[in-house]
């Protein structure tokens, strides 16, 4: 559960690692899929970022399975 208080994280692209089977790696330069994480007190936040709209945009989720599952969708200004 994040909680919304300020901390510290990171982030990485996921990288196939086997056949089903996919991790953040911080070496990644790039992918369709970044996982956030925030540190906090109490436990750990973890977030996952989907590329959607042919790369235009970010949608969060906390489920691989529902790539815009969190209704939050982050795109770039011109």
């Amino acid at each position: 559960m994040c909680t919304g208080k300020p901390s510290e994280g990171g982030w990485a692209f996921y990288v196939a690692e086997g056949k089903n089977t996919e991790i953040a790696e911080k070496t990644a330069k790039s992918g369709s899929w970044i996982g956030l994480s925030f540190h906090g007190a109490a436990e750990d936040c973890r977030i996952d970022l989907a590329v959607v709209d042919g790369g235009t945009a970010l949608c969060a989720t906390d489920d691989r399975d529902a790539p815009c599952g969190l209704d939050v969708k982050f795109t770039k200004e011109s």
